[in-house]
């Protein structure tokens, strides 16, 4: 496994996250809205 490898899916792993939370604070800031 070469370094870049780790990199790209560190990256990868933590821009997911990034979404997943965004995502739910669309969700959530929707809710209290309604």
């Amino acid at each position: 496994m070469k370094i870049a490898d780790i990199h790209e899916s560190a990256y990868y792993m933590v821009n997911n996250t990034w979404h997943e939370l965004r995502n739910k604070n669309v969700r959530n800031i929707l809710k209290y809205i309604e």
